[in-house]
């Protein structure tokens, strides 16, 4: 499971933990943006011996991680569309 988070650079094994146990994983972790907590669960989603994934994992922005202006709408068109 680790591996794999490595392999993503979205989501690092540094921000987030991954255990797996009988096709259960639980992921772990604070990211700055929350689509670094979606690739961390996409990632997981991956590991074909993956079953049922248990998330525990915050996002914590702040100030320079919160878009604003173009940024800001830009981002909100995508997720209208």
């Amino acid at each position: 499971m680790v591996e794999e988070l490595d392999r993503d650079s979205r989501a690092t094994s540094t921000e987030v933990g991954g255990t797996v146990k009988d096709g259960a994983v639980t992921l772990a972790g604070t990211f700055k943006t929350s689509s670094g907590k979606s690739a961390a669960e996409q990632t997981a989603r991956k590991v074909k011996s993956v079953k049922v994934i248990a998330e525990n994992i915050q996002v914590v922005m702040t100030l320079a991680t919160i878009p604003s202006g173009e940024a800001a709408a830009e981002r909100i068109t995508g997720i209208l569309q």
